[in-house]
């Protein structure tokens, strides 16, 4: 279950990189050249965490800073509690999503959040005898392959479209 767990893991995270790719060609061109370089340098991260999510999630190496920035966050604004700082940092998820969403729009983003809110729980739960967050790490990797397939299909009919009307035009003339 681990190792098939973690290919869903790494296929999921794939797809949500390759589904805000494409649809972030359709959107391209109206971006100002900041919101461009925000977008390449999110699918980069995307592609870096997907093809490493361990060094994100686990437990082991994300537990000591999240752990370091409550503490930061609680000298700083001088809470004497230190746990309850925990509830204004940003836990491991909320990191990968802040470098990542540049790239995505309004419904894939909350998508991806939840997808990462899985991981996080899964990673977290292992030692338990919770499996719930293994499933829907499966499940949602499967439909985020689905989603992809379909967009793809859209991409290429319109593509195939494009290319019959340009030879039409060719053909009787009226390409320029």
């Amino acid at each position: 279950m681990e190792k098939a767990t973690q290919d869903y893991i790494a296929d999921g995270l794939m797809g949500y990189k390759k589904l805000a790719k494409i649809r972030l060609r359709k959107r391209w061109k109206i971006l100002s050249l900041e919101e461009k370089v925000k977008a390449a340098r999110s699918l980069v991260f995307m592609e870096t965490v997907a093809k490493n999510p361990e060094k994100y999630f686990s437990v082991e190496q994300t537990q000591a800073d999240w752990i370091g920035r409550a503490e930061e966050y609680a000298i700083t604004k001088k809470i004497d509690e230190i746990w309850q700082a925990f509830y204004f940092v940003e836990d491991p998820k909320e990191v990968v999503f802040k470098r990542g969403n540049y790239a995505m729009t309004y419904p894939l983003d909350l998508e991806y959040y939840r997808f990462l809110k899985n991981i996080q729980d899964y990673e977290y739960s292992k030692n338990w005898a919770k499996a719930w967050p293994a499933i829907k790490i499966s499940k949602d990797s499967k439909r985020v392959c689905c989603i992809i397939s379909k967009e793809e299909s859209k991409l290429t009919t319109k593509k195939r479209l494009i290319d019959k009307w340009n030879l039409f035009k060719r053909d009787f003339g009226l390409a320029r």
